[in-house]
């Protein structure tokens, strides 16, 4: 099972998705190896896509983006650790990204046909890896920002996304030109927990 962005399914030529849990799908190698292929083989097949293309960074909640492109074949396996989001103006190219609770960002720009998959958690949304992704599109592909379409995925809400003092000042200080009483703050009553949703 997965979802689509009634948007982006204006574009005949992208391909996109957003896979649900189901029991004995895996994604993430977590099963064993035949499980996760399985997975795999079943989510190509359904999308028609080439299972070949697909391409799929080791994410670790960072603000690393890396450019999919003709040379990619050529780079070593390191050029794809450490790396959370991915943009490719390459044909037959599958950019694949895990997520749990946090933040799946999805970025096209129909006119240079450049396609991005960003995961932002908290720690990739207090160092702005969706602006950044949106900058090295503009920098790296000729992008226009009005030209871009942005979509945000499924992923934990605000009522359920709580943190303490630490993770709040992080993101009052990456985020000063905010209002600390609009609705992306919330404190909460009888606790000293914060509720926040900065990919709003």
């Amino acid at each position: 099972e997965y979802l689509q962005f009634k948007r982006l399914l204006e574009f005949k030529n992208l391909v996109h998705a957003y896979t649900l849990s189901v029991d004995g799908i895996d994604f993430n190698g977590k099963a064993e190896k035949s499980v996760t292929e399985h997975s795999y083989n079943m989510l190509c097949d359904a999308l028609e896509i080439n299972r070949e293309n697909v391409v799929k960074p080791h994410q670790t909640h960072t603000d690393c983006i890396k450019n999919v492109d003709n040379n990619f074949q050529k780079t070593s396996k390191e050029y794809l650790e450490n790396v959370d989001g991915l943009l490719t103006i390459k044909p037959n190219t599958d950019l694949v990204l895990s997520f749990a609770d946090c933040t799946p960002i999805l970025l096209y720009d129909p006119v240079k046909n450049v396609i991005g998959n960003i995961h932002s958690g908290w720690r990739g949304t207090a160092q702005k890896i969706g602006q950044k992704a949106v900058q090295k599109m503009i920098s790296d592909y000729g992008s226009k920002p009005e030209d871009i379409i942005a979509c945000i995925g499924p992923c934990i809400g605000k009522c359920h996304f709580e943190v303490d003092e630490d993770v709040k000042n992080i993101f009052e200080q990456a985020f000063s030109y905010l209002n600390r009483n609009c609705d992306i703050i919330e404190k909460r009553e009888n606790k000293y927990t914060y509720r926040y949703n900065f990919n709003k």
